[in-house]
């Protein structure tokens, strides 16, 4: 991830695109439930019309054998006992021939067979019940079914009707069989999507391979009630396929749809987004503006957002500066301005004591105090211009050292000496001389206040690659590590000595005393 990109953002784009994400699945997963459900009730409603359609062929089947039952049960050539038999067979041959079935039996009331019937390529069967069961049977007819050498038969039943000339003698039965393997017959009657065939009875009860399919089973029993096979209806519901292929384009087009729109999202929130909000990220981190660039040239919003960046980094770089030329003033004022009052309050607290004894020495005094007040006020007027407090060369960094030494010196008496090396200050450039001068001011000034010194030296020699300032006095010493009172004195000394590329140093001088210590480092090679 690029540390220049808000974690924030790509959070919530990412939410946002997770979302987006879950909204297409939801749609697709409710287009599949839609679809489910519809095939659900197109199935069911295949299964009734399917069940009905399976009934219907049974009920088909069953109907030429019922009427050729009830037709022939009734003919006289068949309910009198002695009736010829063979007029007899030519009528069942006839009747056979014109129901399309494939065996007959007229039997009489103690199971014994009167004759029997079969249509060409039909072996010989038995009755298909036995003795005990036909002459035990009470109702009018019977359906059941058989088989026989692995066919199956459909059979019906009915008892003959009774013979005028003798109504009281017992009625035999006419027994009617149809073929039930081969379902050719029906096929024609079957719609496109079904399929229909005979199993044996192990097979009932067994799933569809397809969960479209549509499969109703009917069991065939014998007259005892056992199943001697099953029909099955199967069928494929060409509605359920055409959905099927139609929901399928469906869904793909909406999941095809939903991963654009995913994946343009994805490209727009993280080209109009995340790349303009890390470009102005990076560009505030290191306050440059160049990696801006790319929203200038891309125009509307953006160019506008980067333009407001701009500005602020310009406004801050505005406020830096002005804060550290407040810094600047404030420690020139403290350094430079504020110690000349100081020592100029001294002077002439020291020279109204010397009015009456010695009025020339008070008058030097306070000459000497009018020139550094003067000096003062160029000073403010400098500052208040906008210009460097001191502009120094190398000439006159001496005379300053020694008019500084002259002003201070009334604070407290004490020996002042100076050692100025001129070739090494001709070396310095003017900021260094001037932050080297206010460091002296400095320096002096909290020596003669606190230190109680007999002798404070001012020193500007050469040292190994620069230069070095010092100014050491006798006094009480000074532990820099020990808090002071909280004044910006010495934070000034520190701040100056780094704005020139130098450092500053206080230590402690055996046996007492104090030294400060400004190294400056030479510009340039002589």
């Amino acid at each position: 991830m690029n540390s220049s990109i808000p974690r924030q953002i790509l959070v919530r784009i990412g939410f946002l695109l997770a979302a987006l994400l879950a909204i297409n699945l939801s749609i697709l997963g409710g287009l599949a439930l839609v679809e489910r459900h519809a095939i659900g009730r197109i199935v069911a409603d295949e299964h009734e019309e399917h069940g009905r359609l399976i009934d219907g062929i049974l009920s088909m089947a069953d109907k030429p054998l019922h009427l050729f039952v009830e037709s022939y049960a009734r003919r006289t050539v068949l309910t009198r006992p002695d009736g010829r038999t063979a007029e007899a067979e030519s009528v069942l041959n006839a009747g056979l021939r014109t129901h399309e079935l494939d065996a007959a039996w007229v039997l009489e009331a103690d199971g014994s067979v009167r004759f029997q019937i079969t249509s060409s390529g039909t072996p010989p069967q038995p009755p298909p019940l036995p003795t005990p069961e036909l002459v035990r049977l009470q109702s009018r007819q019977v359906h059941f079914f058989v088989a026989r050498l692995g066919t199956t038969y459909e059979v019906r039943g009915a008892r003959l009707a009774a013979n005028g000339t003798a109504p009281q003698a017992p009625r035999g039965w006419i027994f009617a069989a149809k073929r039930w393997d081969g379902t050719g017959w029906i096929t024609a009657a079957l719609p496109g999507d079904a399929h229909l065939e005979v199993i044996p009875p192990a097979e009932m009860g067994r799933a569809p391979g397809s969960s479209t399919t549509v499969r109703i089973e009917r069991t065939l029993r014998d007259f005892a009630g056992v199943p001697v096979a099953g029909i099955r209806l199967d069928g494929e519901p060409p509605e359920v396929a055409l959905m099927g292929a139609a929901n399928r384009v469906g869904l793909m087009l909406v999941g095809v749809f939903g991963v654009i729109t995913i994946g343009l999202s994805g490209f727009c929130f993280w080209r109009w987004i995340v790349i303009p909000a890390g470009a102005m990220r990076r560009s505030l981190a290191i306050q440059d503006p160049r990696p801006l660039q790319p929203l200038f040239a891309a125009g509307g919003e953006m160019e506008i957002l980067a333009e407001l960046v701009q500005d602020s980094m310009a406004t801050r770089r505005q406020l830096e500066e002005t804060l550290k030329e407040r810094a600047r003033l404030s420690r020139d004022l403290h350094d430079g301005v504020i110690q000349t009052i100081y020592a100029a309050g001294m002077n002439i607290a020291g020279a109204r004591t010397l009015i009456e004894s010695h009025p020339a020495v008070a008058a030097a005094r306070l000459d000497r105090t009018c020139a550094a007040l003067n000096s003062a006020v160029l000073d403010v007027r400098s500052f208040i211009r906008d210009l460097e407090p001191e502009a120094l060369d190398a000439r006159m960094f001496r005379l300053n050292v020694e008019s500084v030494c002259a002003l201070l010196l009334p604070i407290r008496p004490v020996e002042m000496r100076t050692k100025i090396d001129d070739t090494v200050c001709a070396r310095l450039t003017p900021d260094q001389r001037r932050h080297a001068l206010q460091v002296i001011r400095e320096a002096l000034a909290n020596s003669l206040r606190h230190s109680s010194a007999a002798t404070v030296t001012v020193r500007l020699q050469a040292r190994a690659g620069g230069s070095v300032v010092e100014i050491e006095d006798d006094g009480t010493g000074f532990d820099p590590a020990v808090p002071g009172d909280g004044g910006g004195g010495l934070k000034n000394l520190v701040s100056r000595a780094a704005e020139v590329g130098g450092a500053l140093e206080i230590t402690r001088v055996r046996p007492h005393g104090t030294c400060v210590r400004l190294t400056l480092p030479f510009p340039f090679p002589r």
